[in-house]
C-alpha cells in the first residue's frame, strides 16, 4: 500500500482531520476590541500565524499543526500585551481562547497560562501519552483501545467503539482513509498490523459518533491519526527488539511444548529543519520479520491433533504424490510474517497564512494463513504446507 497526501491550508480553509485552530474574542470591560493583532506561534518550528480583529473583536486562526506548545499574544492600542503560553492543540478541535485586556498601567505585559478545553465523547493522545502506552505489536489500535468507549478483540485486533462492529469505524492518517471498506480483515484495517510506524504518530484522536458535518461515512467511531512533522531541532530515535524460542519455556504443566519462534523488529525516526522556520522534514521506518508456530500439529504443538502420527501423515503424502501427482510439502509447522512500512512528511511555511504539507506512506507485508485444523477426537484435522495461503497485505 502506497499513499500520497498533499494538503494546503490557509486561515480560511481547514482540514478537520489533520489540523487544528485557535479562536476567540478580544474584549475590554465587556466591550469588543477591534484592530487588535493576534499572533499564534508554534514554538518548536517558529511557525507564525497572525490576524487582526474586526469590529466584533473575534479572531479565528486555522490550519495549525496539532500539538505544541503554542504561544498566543494579543496587542491592542492603549492596552498592555496579553500573552498565553503552554497551549497544546488537538486535531480537529478548535481551541477557544477568550482574551480580556485592561488598562492596568502597572503591567507591561499580561501573561496567562492557558488550560486545555475539553470536548465530550472525544479522547486525544499526544506524543507523550503515546510513548506511555505499552504496545507489543507497535500498532495504533493499541492506542485507540484506551478510549473508554472502546473494546478490543485480541484474536482479530479489532477495536469496537460504542458497541458497533469494528469494520464500521473510520480510520484516517493525515486525512487519508485507511478503513477496511471490503471487510476482508477482521481487525478493521486493510493491513494486518498498523499502517504506519508507531514512532511516526504525533497525535491520535477517537471520536464517538461526532455531530460535526465534516465527519461521515462511518457508524461507530472516527479514529484520526496525524503524523509527526519536523521542527527547528534535529532529532531522532531508533529501536530494535528480538526474541526466539530459546527465551521462553518449553514445559507447560508437565507437557513438553516445542515451538519454533523468531521475531525481529527494528525501526528509526528522524526529523529536523531543511530551512529554519520555513521547510521541515520527518521520516520513519519500521521492519518486522517473524516466524511463529502453526496452531495445530503433532506432539509438542500448541494444539495437539489426536489420533494422528507422523507415519500416517507420510502415508497420506505418499499416496497424494503417487496417485495424483500432488506434493503436500509436508506438515506446516511454522507461519512466517513480514511487515515493512515507512513514512515521509514535508512541511513548508509558504506565508504566515499558507502552509503546504506533503505526506508519503508505504506499507507492504505478507502473512501465511493455514486453515483446516481441529482437535476434535471424532473429526481431527491438520493442514499440510501446500494448503497454506500467502496473503499479501499491501
Amino acid at each position: 500500500m502506497t499513499v500520497l497526501a498533499l494538503a494546503a491550508t490557509t486561515s480560511m480553509a481547514v482540514a478537520q482531520e489533520t489540523t487544528s485552530s485557535v479562536r476567540g474574542s478580544v474584549t475590554a470591560e465587556g466591550t469588543p476590541v477591534s484592530g487588535a493583532t493576534v499572533t499564534v506561534t508554534h514554538l518548536p518550528s517558529g511557525t507564525v500565524s497572525t490576524m487582526v480583529t474586526g469590529e466584533s473583536g473575534a479572531f479565528s486562526l486555522s490550519g495549525l499543526r496539532p500539538g505544541g506548545p503554542y504561544r498566543v499574544s494579543v496587542k491592542a492600542d492603549g492596552y498592555p500585551e496579553a500573552s498565553y503560553d503552554d497551549i497544546s492543540l488537538t486535531v480537529g478541535q478548535p481551541y477557544n481562547l477568550p482574551v480580556t485586556v485592561s488598562q492596568a498601567a502597572a503591567l507591561d505585559e499580561l501573561a496567562v497560562v492557558a488550560v486545555r478545553p475539553t470536548q465530550a465523547l472525544t479522547t486525544s493522545f499526544n506524543r507523550d501519552k503515546i510513548d506511555g502506552v505499552a504496545s507489543i505489536n507497535r500498532d495504533i489500535r493499541d492506542i485507540a483501545r484506551q478510549d473508554p468507549f472502546a473494546s478490543f478483540n485480541p484474536s482479530t485486533r479489532g477495536v469496537s467503539i460504542a458497541g458497533t462492529r469494528n469494520t464500521t469505524n473510520k480510520f484516517s492518517v493525515d486525512g487519508v482513509r485507511f478503513s477496511d471498506n471490503f471487510g476482508l480483515q477482521g481487525g478493521g484495517l486493510p493491513t494486518n498490523r498498523g499502517p504506519v510506524p508507531l514512532d511516526a504518530v504525533e497525535q491520535l484522536s477517537v471520536k464517538v459518533a461526532p455531530y460535526d458535518v465534516t465527519e461521515g461515512d462511518f457508524q461507530g467511531g472516527s479514529i484520526a491519526v496525524v503524523l509527526r512533522s519536523g521542527d527547528n531541532k534535529l532529532s531522532g530515535s531508533a529501536f530494535y527488539t528480538y526474541t526466539d524460542d530459546s527465551l521462553q519455556g518449553d514445559n507447560s504443566r508437565g507437557t513438553v511444548v516445542n515451538q519454533t519462534l523468531t521475531s525481529k523488529n527494528w525501526g528509526a525516526f528522524l526529523s529536523g529543519p531543511i530551512i529554519k522556520d520555513k521547510l521541515f522534514f520527518a521520516g520513519s521506518y519500521e521492519k518486522l520479520d517473524q516466524v511463529t508456530p502453526a496452531l495445530f500439529g503433532l506432539a509438542g504443538a500448541p494444539s495437539v491433533v489426536p489420533g494422528l502420527t507422523q507415519a500416517s501423515l507420510d502415508a497420506i503424502s505418499a499416496t497424494a504424490s503417487s496417485v495424483y501427482g500432488y506434493d503436500t510439502l509436508g506438515l506446516a509447522q511454522t507461519l512466517p510474517e513480514t511487515d515493512e512500512k515507512y513514512t515521509i512528511k514535508i512541511d513548508y511555511n509558504l506565508t504566515d497564512k499558507h502552509r503546504l504539507s506533503y505526506t508519503y506512506i508505504h506499507n507492504s507485508g505478507e502473512t501465511e494463513a493455514l486453515g483446516g485444523g481441529s482437535t476434535s477426537p471424532t473429526s481431527p484435522g491438520i493442514g499440510f504446507q501446500s494448503y497454506a495461503t500467502r496473503e499479501p497485505q499491501i
